[in-house]
């Protein structure tokens, strides 16, 4: 028989167990060169009002890219050697030498690799022109999107899919070489260590596990509002013990933990055997030495995953309320030029809204006005913050009313609420005037841009802001400031255009040497560099999430569909003896709702911890994204434990 004709028949007859692993190379392949064929797409590249350029964060998505598919195939690879070992046994025993086995392995997957690449290309030039305009969509930018095909970008998918190609062959006759002939009818059994016996120390070990994790857990809900970590250093050790806790602690659950429990399990029963004992329970606990890893690693990868999507689509649909801090009007600069801005929108017939504030800059005393202890790092004995008068912001807030010994906080984010716990009828000292005075309001609302002051804003009464400006020592360099809200809405773009060629966008501020240029963006340019910014990442971080989903899910799915094909005869001899194939599917589908649901749920847990601890700095609100993007991953999950689920079934079916 021909090498070729040996190759060409293994193919086939392994088909279900590499269909899925050429399905993940093909969206793998197809992924890559679409990242970098947007990389290069002058459509996507240039966004005129971010910063931040789309081309290269694909270019960075594409590295990740390679990392997800570097650990996937050589992790299934792996897996598919020790599928195969009986096989290779089988060819050394007739006389196929190693050097030819390694030959038709050669041919086999360069075949296979060759023909997942070039359909992974051609799919990704399809669909390239349409994740243009899914991401365009992301981004709200209308523009027209041409896709040519990028030499370039197939030159380095093949250069990357080749060296992936070389590391996995290598790695094959690795495996080949240092088994021996015996050793390759045994492998799939000497890869699953039978656990006799569970000690004490092991399940005590098991229940430190479990401990570790809700350490983690508690140290992240403390670490930025203990005075535990009030030092910089303490905060550094504290974010590294709760990485380390959490990772070390999730490694003991599955490698201890889940063994002693179903252990305390089995025994409560006494002897008593269900048909989930047999076909779910024990092969849970005897394969978990062997298992526990790999099941680590997902579980964290998973929840990093998770984590890292939730934040970003935070901050993305946050991109509003992000855009009002930033200008809380449609235009607005320093009063001084805010006059000649004024003639142009009346020369123009535009209709609009117009609030000035004076400006103080004046020191706090704000220790004895939280509602809980703060860590020393984030105190200070006195803080400057900026301070306007209750007359002016009667505009805004018609019902404000303000006594002298009274004050009201606005620019009140709930990032400032993080780090600085103000409580209402607390009270509060103005150090210049060393007089007390009492919070009677908090705001979210915004009445001066956050370019201004990234603090909170000091409102006062008339009286008292005359009375701080008597004894103001050190003056705000902009002392007074100018926001327009247009009421038609279809007159805005003019606005805007108007303001620009006034202003080009910039602000003289001070007089002399000391003078100096500041920007002041309006709000719909504060809210199309945010939405831009954070669309990039949350389109980059959406389609490495969907990447490493299928390549876990995937491993999942092939360890399970070489558990089933090692636990046919023990399928076999229990139908045998009575037990039906709606009994065995039962106990199947126990197993299964561990191996899937378990690092997914844990998972799941550890994002949520993650992203609790610090969505404040990426938005406004978490539980909303933090649902959606879990309900996607479960729903994705869930496709891989039902085709597992069919797989065992067809076992099951032939195993009698």
């Amino acid at each position: 028989m021909k090498l070729s004709t040996l190759v060409f028949r293994t193919m086939w007859k392994n088909s279900r167990l590499y269909g899925l692993y050429f399905l993940a190379l093909i969206f793998s392949s197809g992924l890559y060169f679409s990242f970098l064929t947007l990389a290069a797409n002058p459509s996507v590249v240039e966004m005129n009002s971010t910063s931040m350029k789309a081309g290269a964060a694909f270019e960075a998505g594409s590295v990740i890219l390679v990392v997800i598919v570097f650990f996937f195939v050589l992790y299934a690879n792996q897996l598919f050697m020790k599928r195969r070992s009986k096989e290779f046994g089988l060819y050394q025993l007739i006389g196929l030498p190693k050097g030819r086995i390694a030959r038709m392995l050669l041919l086999e997957n360069s075949v296979m690799w060759l023909i997942a690449v070039a359909v992974g290309v051609g799919m990704g030039a399809i669909f390239s022109r349409f994740f243009a305009l899914l991401f365009l969509k992301v981004v709200e930018v209308e523009r027209s999107v041409t896709v040519e095909f990028s030499l370039d970008a197939l030159v380095q998918t093949a250069l990357i899919f080749v060296i992936l190609f070389i590391v996995m062959y290598l790695q094959s006759l690795l495996h080949m070489s240092r088994t021996k002939l015996i050793d390759l009818f045994h492998t799939s059994g000497k890869a699953e260590q039978r656990v006799k016996r569970f000690s004490w120390i092991s399940m005590i070990i098991g229940f430190m596990g479990i401990g570790l994790i809700i350490l983690g857990y508690y140290l992240s809900t403390q670490l930025l509002t203990s005075d535990k970590f009030n030092t910089e250093n303490a905060l550094y050790v504290g974010m590294l013990t709760i990485l380390g806790s959490v990772i070390m602690g999730t490694y003991i659950f599955f490698r201890f933990s889940v063994s002693a429990l179903l252990n305390v399990q089995r025994k409560a029963r006494q002897g008593h055997v269900k048909i989930v004992d047999i076909v779910a329970i024990s092969p849970i606990m005897h394969r978990m030495k062997t298992n526990s890893l790999s099941l680590s690693l997902i579980t964290t990868l998973t929840a990093l995953a998770l984590a890292v999507l939730t934040l970003s689509y935070i901050a993305y649909t946050s991109a509003d309320t992000r855009a009002k801090e930033g200008m809380p009007f449609d235009i607005g600069t320093i009063t001084e030029q805010a006059v000649q801005l004024e003639k142009e929108f009346d020369k123009a017939s535009i209709e609009y809204d117009k609030y000035t504030f004076d400006i103080l800059e004046a020191s706090f005393d704000l220790k004895n006005a939280y509602s809980r202890e703060i860590p020393d790092i984030l105190q200070d004995d006195t803080m400057s913050l900026l301070v306007v008068k209750e007359g002016q912001v009667k505009s805004m807030m018609p019902d404000l009313i303000l006594n002298d010994d009274e004050v009201a906080v606005f620019n009140y984010a709930k990032m400032t609420e993080f780090f600085m716990p103000l409580e209402k009828n607390k009270k509060i000292e103005l150090v210049d005037l060393k007089q007390k005075a009492t919070i009677t309001m908090i705001e979210e609302r915004f009445v001066l841009p956050s370019t201004l002051s990234n603090s909170p804003i000091m409102v006062v009464s008339d009286s008292m802001f005359n009375e701080i400006k008597k004894h103001t020592i050190k003056l705000s360099s902009i002392q007074s400031f100018t926001g327009f809200d247009i009421e038609d809405e279809q007159q805005l773009e003019k606005a805007q255009q108007i303001y620009m060629d006034t202003t080009n966008g910039m602000a003289k501020v001070g007089e002399g040497k000391d003078s100096y240029k500041m920007s002041f963006s309006t709000q719909e340019q504060h809210y199309r560099v945010f939405l831009e910014t954070m669309g990039i990442v949350i389109f980059v971080a959406g389609f490495l999430g969907l990447a490493f989903l299928l390549t876990t899910g995937s491993i999942l799915y092939f360890k399970q569909m070489s558990e089933a094909e090692d636990e046919a005869p023990q399928f076999t001899m229990l139908r045998k003896i009575g037990f039906t194939e709606q009994e065995l599917m039962k106990g199947v589908s126990y197993k299964q709702l561990f191996n899937f649901g378990f690092p997914l749920l844990i998972g799941i847990f550890h994002s949520y911890f993650a992203v609790k601890a610090g969505w404040v700095m990426f938005g406004i609100g978490f539980e909303k994204p933090f649902m959606t993007v879990l309900a996607v991953y479960i729903v994705l999950y869930l496709v891989f434990a039902l085709l597992t689920l069919r797989y065992y079934h067809k076992i099951i079916t032939k195993s009698l």
